[in-house]
């Protein structure tokens, strides 16, 4: 174990500790050019952080045992989204001054920090971790947690030639930055913090390796219902989303197959996830039983066109729903099953 894989593992020991006073290092200026960056690339880090974001939480195998625990999203998923966006919205709102920022963002910042530091306290009985090995909502299952919201909008928008990382370093940096100081706020360490694009690729490969477990060993207990609320969520956004591509009396249950397939094709731009999360070559069929009780009887034809799996790109998720194209209809053509 190399010494900073060793200052990582360390890391799983230590709570972390939300702080209302800014890093003195914090630069408004670069504030500012990340706030320029996330307007022009908006509805896309909206649909990242909607669907593979998302999703990575669940294979991580410090994060899934607590959210199975604190029983939220299982039970109600949407709720509990709902209550996230709402949340995160705060926490990314536009702003003007460094005044506005620290009274707003970060304030909120520190906020989501202290409740995630209670939900630590109050689920370490039920868990029962070796506090000599992990506690809940430890230094390292947070960074991860972080890097979700940091690193993966970025890695997409390169994987998909939306930002050149050697043209654009600097609006990069002004990104992760930005997330920087709001993750000092909500309790990390510096030595976690994606303080610039050069640290955060290099840190988010020992994160990964940190987090997701082994391809020998069982995916973390929940994966299944996780994904299936995800996958229910998505389909529900889209059977409720106003202009977006969904026939009129389209249900929920009808529009799972095309919200499995959304959010297949975005986790296929995020290194591991699927294989994280246990999925095989039959992930969508996966998906589907995962959001359905009983399988969807789906023509085979309709099965074997979407594999490989493909990012359903520019369809914006953006947590509500996604936008009209010809995609919807070329793939559910009027009197598909699955459109109703």
């Amino acid at each position: 174990m190399t010494p900073k894989q060793a200052a990582l593992a360390q890391a799983r020991t230590r709570p972390i500790t939300p702080r209302k006073t800014p890093p003195s290092w914090l630069d408004f200026e670069q504030l500012q050019r990340a706030g320029d960056f996330q307007k022009r690339h908006s509805a896309f880090i909206q649909q990242v952080l909607g669907t593979s974001s998302l999703a990575a939480t669940f294979a991580a195998r410090d994060i899934a045992p607590i959210l199975m625990q604190t029983e939220r999203l299982p039970k109600d998923f949407t709720a509990r989204m709902q209550e996230t966006v709402a949340l995160m919205n705060r926490v990314m709102a536009r702003f003007t001054s460094r005044d506005e920022f620290l009274k707003n963002n970060y304030r909120e910042a520190v906020s989501l920090g202290e409740l995630h530091r209670q939900v630590g306290e109050s689920v370490r009985g039920a868990v029962r971790w070796d506090p000599r090995e992990r506690l809940p909502m430890n230094q390292q299952a947070f960074a991860f947690v972080l890097y979700t919201f940091a690193w993966w909008p970025v890695e997409a928008l390169i994987t998909r030639k939306l930002v050149d990382p050697a043209k654009d370093e600097k609006d990069l940096d002004a990104w992760l930055h930005y997330w920087s100081v709001l993750g000092y706020g909500m309790g990390l360490d510096r030595e976690l913090l994606p303080l610039s694009y050069a640290v955060a690729r290099e840190q988010v490969v020992a994160l990964r390796q940190a987090q997701y477990l082994p391809s020998s060993t069982p995916r973390p207990e929940g994966i299944p219902t996780l994904l299936g609320g995800h996958v229910r969520f998505l389909a529900t956004m889209l059977a409720t989303k106003p202009g977006g591509p969904v026939p009129e009396k389209a249900t929920v249950d009808k529009l799972i197959p095309f919200a499995a397939q959304a959010l297949l094709g975005m986790i296929a731009l995020s290194p591991g996830l699927s294989e994280a999360l246990g999925l095989e070559k039959d992930a969508l069929a996966q998906l589907i039983r995962f959001a359905q009780r009983e399988v969807a009887r789906l023509p085979e034809s309709f099965l074997a066109g979407c594999r490989p799996v493909r990012p359903l790109l520019p369809w914006s998720l953006a947590y509500a729903g996604l936008h009209r194209t010809g995609a919807f209809h070329r793939r559910f053509p009027a009197g598909h099953p699955s459109v109703g």
